[in-house]
């Protein structure tokens, strides 16, 4: 098994591996990322391939930190200010997008004129970081639309041995992917919503930051499929199902302990996110719980709605992604489409 606890000889076997073009399974604060070289256009066709990832959806490049920005990026004194005053989010669970230097490969950004900029604050991505002494290209590592692995089993999983190495460093303490701002535009723009919110995001910059529109076909960002994040059972948001034809295999996912009037439905399971409905919880175990419940042949994955304000803006943008090839045919729940 490739599953290693992350030693200096394994941390520099990593690095190693990533410079001869290799792919590392890796753990940051908000999912396990599969890492390649991403100055290395064969090393980024083989994660591409990997991972099933369609090639018109473009990666995040890893660097350590801030100081690192300006050899993958164009920087403009108006976007060298904006990182200034983002700067308690870096390291950390924030992705920027800014314009593409000419020497990172375009297949890094599918094509575009930008690139996708983070710096984890995992101490074990960052000791990995350092020892390869490049950028390192990580999606999260999944097949490409399968729910996002916040443990090394997670990316075990999903790939076995087609990783040569999975560094594990214990759970994800975020559990959901990084938030997406581009800079670059005159008004900041919100590409994926995640654990740093619109609303801190807006009071560091001291700006309004615009929900930016996208069309699936032609993502600007990493985390913009229509379809993504989804287990392979179907799921639905309990306000679209009839609660009265309920398949006989439905379990319900639920932020806090559910109300008594949905304890008398007959779901095969129930299980609760966080005890007292804290969103930052619910983000941590979401994934993780998505993919126990997929290991258990049910027929439908209920979901609740939350309101779209902090981290429940994060938290519905995942699910309105899992469920959204959800389909009821001839009394059954399934998905019009096959995962990617």
């Amino acid at each position: 098994m490739p599953i290693s606890l992350p030693t200096p000889e394994l941390i520099a076997r990593g690095a190693s591996l990533l410079q001869a073009g290799q792919l590392v399974g890796f753990p940051t604060e908000t999912v396990y990322g599969l890492g390649a070289n991403a100055l290395d256009p064969q090393a980024i066709a083989l994660l591409y391939r990997t991972k099933g990832r369609p090639l018109h959806n473009p990666l995040i490049v890893h660097i350590p930190s801030l100081e690192e920005v300006a050899s993958i990026a164009l920087l403009s004194a108006r976007e060298e200010s904006r990182l200034e005053l983002l700067e308690p989010f870096i390291p950390g669970p924030l992705t920027v997008v800014l314009k593409r230097r000419e020497q990172v490969p375009p297949a890094v950004s599918a094509g575009k004129e930008t690139i996708a900029v983070r710096a984890p604050s995992h101490h074990v991505a960052q000791q990995l970081l350092r020892a390869a002494a490049l950028p390192i290209a990580a999606p999260s590592a999944n097949r490409s639309s399968y729910v996002s692995p916040t443990t090394a089993q997670h990316v075990y999983d999903e790939f076995g041995n087609e990783i040569p190495l999975i560094l594990d460093g214990g759970p994800c303490q975020v559990g959901i992917e990084s938030t997406v701002l581009a800079i670059h535009e005159e008004e900041p723009l919100l590409l994926r919503p995640g654990i740093v919110t619109i609303e801190q995001l807006e009071s560091k910059l001291g700006e309004p930051v615009r929900r930016a529109s996208f069309s699936p076909q032609t993502p600007s960002s990493p985390g913009q499929l229509l379809h993504h994040y989804a287990p392979h059972t179907p799921v639905a948001f309990l306000d679209t199902i009839d609660t009265s034809t309920l398949p006989p295999r439905t379990a319900l996912l639920a932020f806090a302990p559910p109300p008594p009037e949905l304890l008398t439905l007959p779901f095969r399971e129930i299980c609760t996110l966080s005890a007292h409905g804290d969103f930052e919880h619910v983000a941590r175990c979401l994934f993780g719980a998505l993919r126990e419940l997929d290991k258990k042949q049910l027929d439908l994955i209920v979901v609740e709605r939350c309101n779209e304000a902090g981290v429940g803006l994060a938290i519905m943008d995942r699910l309105v992604r899992a469920s959204a090839t959800t389909v009821r045919q001839d009394g059954r729940y399934t998905r019009t489409t096959k995962r990617a």
